[in-house]
């Protein structure tokens, strides 16, 4: 329904069959969660298999600023951050120290 609608569905899974089931039936973006219980490397193995490679996974839970770039050199196609980003307190301002801290380790792994 949300591909008919145009509205991009993101479902999660944490085992490479979870995760190829989703694609399967069709998803196009599969949160690889919680990440931080696994590794890029687990990440990597499981997309070297062919036909998991065409899977596009976004790793979710666990990853920040300082482990980022692993995630993307292990095949991850974007990252999803929360309290990693910006604080253990979701509702922190923008502007915090807490927070310019954290989007400047993010600038500077240079992605958007």
């Amino acid at each position: 329904e949300c591909h008919r609608r145009g509205v991009l569905a993101v479902p999660s899974g944490f085992t490479s069959n979870e995760c190829w089931r989703l694609h399967c039936r069709g998803v196009r973006l599969i949160k690889l969660f919680h990440a931080g219980a696994v590794s890029p490397a687990i990440l990597k193995s499981m997309l070297d298999v062919t036909p998991l490679s065409s899977m596009n996974i976004l790793p979710s839970g666990g990853v920040s600023p300082g482990n980022a770039e692993a995630w993307w050199a292990a095949g991850a196609c974007c990252v999803g951050m929360g309290s990693n980003l910006v604080g253990q307190e979701l509702g922190l301002e923008p502007g915090s120290a807490q927070f310019e801290a954290a989007a400047s380790t993010w600038e500077a792994l240079e992605r958007e």
